[in-house]
């Protein structure tokens, strides 16, 4: 399995005990797997000072997650084959870091065998109104102790009553961003849903090793309004080809780690 790691500017903040960035800590976790790092040109002399020996991509002008993640895509299939990749956002502290792995490892086979994409969603741990969150269906499939579950709604920031309404129920989870699938798979989400961004994609990849890549890419870049993975995207997506696993990852309100 391969992973896209999404930095950004939260992603240089350190933790709190100690002078790692989030991102080292995001990098380290994921060592000794075929990772790049997806970013915005506008931080490559941070990222380039924090990490080394691992493959960078970088955007020429911030779109949004949807065109980060979409130009991952393109580099990922130009450089390998068509494997299952784990998109993960590197500015979430997360305390349990070998349940996330195993967790993207089941959610790798699950989508193999259901053909979906997979959500790891989270178990929320306060009411938050600044979250996204999930709500799950039907059970779908067990593995190994892990239940996945039909995705019923996604819910983008609710007002605090409705989140203190989700943290009592056992069907509403946070919505991490964690997301596994087949780089064809997500591709073709792209091609269906948002099939002028995939045209736009498909000219960056031809343009891919020559010299006009980077004129190229940002050409195509200038020529859409910002869009997020989750309103592009996610939020479209017909249900029957989402897949949810809750998982507890110790996943804290960012502002314990500023």
């Amino acid at each position: 399995m391969k992973v896209i790691i999404l930095a950004n500017e939260n992603s240089l903040k350190t933790f709190p005990t100690s002078d790692q960035s989030l991102l080292e800590g995001c990098v380290e976790m994921f060592r000794g797997k075929d990772t790049l790092i997806q970013a915005p040109s506008s931080i490559r002399c941070h990222i380039e000072r924090l990490v080394s020996k691992i493959k960078i991509s970088y955007e020429p002008v911030q779109k949004g997650t949807a065109f980060a993640i979409g130009l991952a895509l393109i580099k990922l299939l130009e450089s390998s084959s068509d494997e299952v990749v784990s998109i993960v956002y590197s500015d979430h502290p997360v305390s349990y870091k070998e349940k996330l792995l195993r967790t993207l490892e089941k959610a790798e086979q699950l989508h193999k065998a259901l053909d979906k994409l997979m959500f790891v969603g989270v178990n929320p741990t306060f009411a938050s109104s600044d979250y996204g969150y999930i709500k799950i269906g039907k059970v779908l499939q067990e593995l190994n102790g892990s239940i996945a579950f039909e995705m019923d709604e996604f819910i983008e920031k609710p007002s605090r009553k409705e989140a203190g309404r989700f943290l009592e129920s056992w069907r509403f989870l946070w919505n991490s961003g964690y997301v596994v699938g087949r780089i064809s798979f997500l591709l073709r989400m792209f091609e269906e849903l948002q099939p002028d961004i995939f045209k736009g994609l498909m000219t960056i990849r031809q343009s891919i090793g020559t010299d006009v890549e980077n004129e190229i890419t940002t050409t195509v870049f200038k020529s859409f309004s910002p869009l997020s993975i989750d309103k592009g995207i996610y939020e479209r997506v017909a249900r029957n080809k989402v897949g949810v696993i809750p998982v507890d990852l110790g996943i804290h309100d960012f502002a314990d780690y500023t």
